[in-house]
């Protein structure tokens, strides 16, 4: 029998295909899902920026509405999944390779005379908020999405019992997932910020992947 996965994703299909592939049966289990917000942007010019900051493909997504005004900036992106709707279009992008958005902020090279826009959404990552807010720039943050929690979650996961693993990816995400009450299933995490917070509320973490790109890796690590 194939093992089964939990995906928690808010949008899981692309990491599912992958599990498939490699012979795992996936289980999608979205703990939120994306209320995007366009208005965000309204009266916001990218180009009075020197960097554009994205740690999400949300965040991207809502990047790549500029198009070619975004060719002036020098643009990060956390993992390859984040950047795909910028390179779709064509716009040159630095990929971080890192789980942990301080990465991508220490890529960019910030100065205190440096503008950078950080589009995000909410909640964040403490400690990439944290190392922005710290880079001595000017930051100009833009909430261009919110992550509400799933109120299916329950139900399918109860549905979907037993599971063999279940993929963490975020904080947020960890602690939404102990919320739930499942019984104990290991957990691959993403990121040491995501392993601390499952095991700060009792979550058992087998593997740590420290990119998303490194995340199937993880699962085949759990397995011995």
């Amino acid at each position: 029998m194939r093992p089964r996965i939990a995906v928690t994703q808010a949008d899981p299909t692309g990491f599912g295909q992958l599990l498939t592939r490699q012979g795992y049966s996936p289980i999608a289990i979205p703990l939120f899902f994306a209320q995007k917000l366009p208005q965000a942007l309204d009266g916001l010019d990218p180009r009075t920026v020197h960097s554009l900051l994205l740690t999400s493909r949300y965040a991207a997504e809502a990047a790549a509405s500029w198009g070619d005004r975004l060719r002036t900036l020098k643009v990060t992106c956390l993992g390859p999944a984040t950047a795909a709707p910028l390179l779709e279009i064509g716009i040159p992008v630095e990929i971080s390779p890192f789980a942990d958005g301080i990465s991508a902020v220490s890529a960019l090279g910030l100065t205190p005379n440096s503008r950078v826009l950080f589009l995000r959404g909410d909640p964040v990552t403490a400690s990439t908020l944290d190392a922005v807010q710290k880079s001595g720039a000017q930051v100009t943050e833009r909430i261009v999405y919110r992550m509400m929690e799933n109120p299916d979650a329950e139900a399918t996961l109860k549905s979907e019992l037993p599971l063999d693993r279940v993929t963490l990816w975020s904080a947020a995400g960890a602690r939404r997932w102990a919320a739930l009450s499942p019984p104990p299933i290991p957990a691959i995490a993403i990121g040491q910020t995501t392993a601390e917070a499952a095991r700060s509320v009792g979550i058992e973490v087998s593997t740590i992947a420290r990119s998303p790109a490194l995340m199937l890796e993880a699962v085949q690590d759990s397995f011995g």
